[in-house]
This record gives structure tokens, sequence and C-alpha cells, in this order.
């Protein structure tokens, strides 16, 4: 029975990032269909969150959050709480930079940075650890069956 574990893994991890690619794909294209841009009120503060490697006490990533605040088109006042800020609209709001942020009008607290990565390409990664997983379920239970 151990011998399906590994297998069986795989295809539930490959499952799991083929669903989370799903839900980012309907984002992607939601904002290419009608997304809408916003000023970003200035930040009053923001949280850095530090990664170490816990032998070694090294850092490994550095993040930051902050609560963005923004008008909609309709004049509504719309607060993010805790979103990831790149480095380098970080970087912005500490130059006094105006900061640009888009937003999906039916779900407005849905947002993206217009000039970050928006859309990954996991579902190649997805696909191919569940058909990996999966054939090799299959073959495991072709030869168990044939024992």
């Amino acid at each position: 029975m151990m011998k399906f574990l590994w297998p069986a893994v795989l295809a539930v991890l490959g499952t799991i990032l083929l669903v989370d690619e799903i839900h980012e794909r309907q984002d992607y294209l939601a904002f290419q269909a009608h997304g809408e841009n916003a000023v970003v009120d200035p930040i009053k503060n923001y949280t850095e969150i530090t990664r170490k490697k816990t032998s070694s006490g090294q850092v490994t990533s550095v993040s930051y959050k902050a609560d963005l605040t923004f008008r909609t088109k309709s004049g509504n006042s719309v607060t993010v709480p805790d979103r990831d800020l790149p480095q380098s609209v970080l970087d912005a709001f500490n130059r006094g930079a105006k900061v640009t942020i888009e937003y999906l009008p039916e779900k407005p607290t849905t947002t993206r940075f217009p000039d970050s990565q928006s859309y990954s390409d996991y579902r190649l990664v997805a696909v191919g650890m569940m058909l990996i997983g999966s054939i090799w379920i299959f073959l495991l239970w072709w030869q168990a069956r044939a024992d």
C-alpha cells in the first residue's frame, strides 16, 4: 500500500495546482476584459515579513504587506487589507510617486498592480504531476493485479 503513496501525492498536488491555476486564469481574463485603474492613497505604514532558515538564521526572503485604499470610478472608497506589495511598488510609495492599481469593478478587492506579472503558467507543472502520478498509480495497480 505504501508504494501508492508518492504517486497519489503527485496526483493530488497536481490537482490542487490545477484548480489554483484555473482561478488565477479566471482573474486574469476578468482583468483583461474589464479591469479598471485607480490611484492608491499613500500608505501610512507597512509590515515587513522576513523568512529565515531556522538552522543558520540566514534570511531567505523578505516581503511587504500594507492596507491599500483607493477610490473606484464610481467614487466608492475601497480598502484592501494586508495586500502584498512588490519591492518596486514599495519603492514608489517611499519616493512619493503615484501608485496605480487595477481592480475588478464587480469585486473591487480583487486587485493587481499593472506592471506586475499577472498570470503564471503552473498548468504545465500541474498537468505533468497529475499525469505522472496517475500513470504511476495505474501501473502499480496493473502490476498488483497481475500478481
